[in-house]
C-alpha cells in the first residue's frame, strides 16, 4: 500500500513510515514492520493478533456436514464450535479469515436443526392424526 507523504510511525514518532498495516491500516516504520507467512504486511500489534484459518472453523463445518450425512449427533458439536469460533473472532482471539467457515457451519447446523425439528412435530402430528 502507499504511504503518504511525511507519514511517521505511531510508535516511533520521528521515524518515515515505509509501510501501511494491512490489517489495521496504520502507518508502519521498518522497525516496526512485520510480515505474515502470506506475505501480508502488518504493524507489530496486527502481527501478534492471530493471522490464517483456525481449525476450530474447519472442525466445525466437517461436523456439521457429517451431521448432514446422517451423524446427526455431530451437529450440536459443530454448531458451538462455530459459535465459539465467532465469538474468539469479535475479540481478536482467533484469525478473522475463519469467519467465512464458522458462519457457515453455524448457518449449515441451525438450519439442520431447524428441519429436524419439523421433521419431528410432523411425525408426532401424524401419529396423533391417526390415532397413535
Amino acid at each position: 500500500m502507499p504511504v503518504a507523504t511525511g507519514a511517521t510511525c505511531p510508535v516511533h514518532v520521528a521515524v518515515p513510515a515505509v509501510e501501511v498495516c494491512e490489517r489495521c491500516g496504520r502507518f508502519v516504520c521498518g522497525e516496526c514492520l512485520q510480515f505474515a507467512q502470506d506475505g501480508v504486511a502488518l504493524c507489530t500489534a496486527c502481527f501478534a493478533k492471530p493471522h490464517g484459518r483456525s481449525t476450530r472453523s474447519g472442525l466445525a463445518l466437517a461436523l456439521v456436514l457429517a451431521g448432514c450425512l446422517g451423524c446427526v449427533p455431530l451437529t450440536p458439536i459443530g454448531i458451538a464450535l462455530a459459535w465459539l469460533e465467532l465469538r474468539a473472532i469479535e475479540r481478536g482471539e482467533a484469525a478473522a479469515a475463519s469467519k467465512a467457515g464458522a458462519q457457515w457451519a453455524l448457518g449449515l447446523g441451525l438450519m439442520q436443526l431447524a428441519a429436524g425439528a419439523l421433521l419431528l412435530v410432523g411425525l408426532v402430528g401424524f401419529r396423533l392424526w391417526n390415532g397413535g
